[in-house]
């Protein structure tokens, strides 16, 4: 993942320029004559103090769907091969958040330029913003005394998404449960694209 946006379209994808031509409102058209759109960023406003993001370059939405990611970080941290999880800090918190559009298991022959995968463990999200549960038996993997918070749900026809907050301390109080729901509130969902064809 990246921690910026610094770099320009055809840094961000350098593939762009190898099987068809980009176009003015930022998609991409094949030799074939579809059309890949760049789906908007996911990314985090108005974060509590001291917290830092990261985010992956945009993603294509292509008929095979589009992913995107997003995580932001309450200690200082420079990214590394390791990842952040074993520079995690006590009472360090770690948001993650995943914008996926793909098919689940078999290819269900679904129109992921339009539509989403509508998944019975993704719920429709009504109301923003996402809510963490006050309890979890989950665990950040490979660290069982790490809890992890998740939220799980879909939202509209625009991606399914999955927000894990891990917490570096096995019984959380509740000033560092509320930084966490902070840091959720602070997430900004992007709307995707819904085209017959890309």
């Amino acid at each position: 993942m990246r921690a910026s946006w610094s770099t320009g379209p055809s840094r961000r994808h350098p593939i762009l320029t190898a099987g068809g031509a980009a176009t003015a409102n930022g998609a991409l058209r094949h030799a074939q004559g579809s059309v890949a759109l760049v789906v908007p960023a996911l990314r985090f406003v108005l974060l509590p103090g001291g917290w830092r993001q990261f985010n992956d370059a945009p993603d294509l939405l292509t008929r095979r769907g589009a992913n995107a990611s997003a995580y932001a970080l309450s200690w200082p941290y420079r990214p590394n091969s390791l990842g952040w999880a074993g520079a995690m800090p006590r009472d360090g918190i770690a948001a993650s958040v995943y914008l996926i559009r793909r098919d689940v298991g078999a290819a269900t022959g679904l129109n992921l330029c339009r539509y989403t995968p509508h998944l019975s463990a993704y719920p429709l999200v009504r109301k923003l913003p996402l809510h963490l549960p006050s309890t979890t038996t989950d665990t950040l993997e490979g660290a069982p005394n790490i809890p992890e918070y998740r939220v799980f749900g879909r939202i509209g026809e625009s991606y399914n998404v999955e927000v894990r907050v891990d917490i570096n301390n096995p019984r959380p109080g509740a000033a560092l449960l509320s930084a966490a729901q902070r840091a959720v509130s602070a997430i900004s969902f992007p709307r995707w694209p819904n085209k017959d064809r890309c």
